[in-house]
C-alpha cells in the first residue's frame, strides 16, 4: 500500500491542520506595531505572509519578485547616456511568487478589494514568461492571484471573468486597519479646503 495515493493526501491535510493549529496559537502581531520610522505600516505585506502561511505552508514565498525586464523609452527628446540606462534597466515588481508541485502563483495583494489589481497581476503574468527565476518552471502554468482581505462581490466577479484567482483572507487585526485607514480620513475631511461662501458648489 506504499503506493496509495491517498495516503500522502492524508498526511499533507495532518501536517497542514498541524500548522494551522500552531498560527492559532500564536500571539497576534498587528501591522501597527511593526510601523517604519516614517509611520508606513506594512498592512498588505504582514497580510500576504499570515495567507501563504495558512493557505500553503511548507512552500516558499518569494515576495517583492522583480519580474522582467522590460524596456522603457522616450520619444523625440534626447537623454544623456545615464537616464537612457536607468530607462533600459526598468522593472516591475509584484507582491509575491509561490512555485507549487503542479503552478505557480503570480499574487498582487491589496487591503481593499481594486479592480487595478487585476490588471496589475494580468500584466505581471506576462512578464513571468520572461523573468530569470521563474525560468526552471516553465512546465508549470503560471496562475494570476489577488489577494484581498475584504470581499466585493463585484470586484471578485469582474476579476474570475479576465481569469483571475480571486483569494479573501480577513486577520484578526483588521479592526486596527479600519481605525487607522478612517482616523486618515478624518484628518483630511477636517483639513480639506471648503468652497468660499456663494461660490458654486456644483462646478
Amino acid at each position: 500500500m506504499a503506493g496509495y495515493p491517498g495516503r500522502h493526501c492524508a498526511g499533507q491535510w495532518k501536517r497542514r491542520s498541524a500548522f494551522r493549529r500552531l498560527m492559532a496559537s500564536l500571539p497576534i502581531i498587528s501591522p501597527v506595531a511593526l510601523q517604519g520610522p516614517k509611520g508606513r505600516v506594512p498592512w498588505t505585506k504582514v497580510l500576504l505572509r499570515e495567507w501563504a502561511a495558512l493557505r500553503y505552508p511548507g512552500y516558499y514565498l518569494n515576495q517583492e519578485v522583480r519580474l522582467g525586464p522590460t524596456k522603457t523609452e522616450v520619444v523625440g527628446i534626447t537623454l544623456s547616456p545615464a537616464l537612457e540606462s536607468m530607462l533600459r534597466g526598468a522593472n516591475w515588481y509584484c507582491d509575491g511568487i509561490i512555485v507549487l508541485p503542479s503552478e505557480v502563483l503570480i499574487i498582487e495583494c491589496k487591503m481593499e478589494p481594486d479592480p487595478c489589481a487585476v490588471g496589475q497581476v494580468m500584466f505581471y503574468l506576462e512578464l513571468g514568461f520572461s523573468t530569470p527565476i521563474l525560468q526552471g518552471s516553465m512546465n508549470l502554468p503560471m496562475v494570476p492571484v489577488v489577494l484581498f482581505a475584504e470581499s466585493n462581490h463585484e470586484v471578485t466577479r469582474w476579476a474570475r471573468k479576465w481569469g483571475c484567482r480571486v483569494e479573501i483572507y480577513t486577520p484578526a487585526w483588521i479592526g486596527d486597519y479600519l481605525q487607522k485607514q478612517q482616523a486618515s480620513k478624518n484628518v483630511y475631511t477636517q483639513t480639506a479646503p471648503h468652497p468660499a461662501e456663494g461660490e458654486n458648489q456644483s462646478a
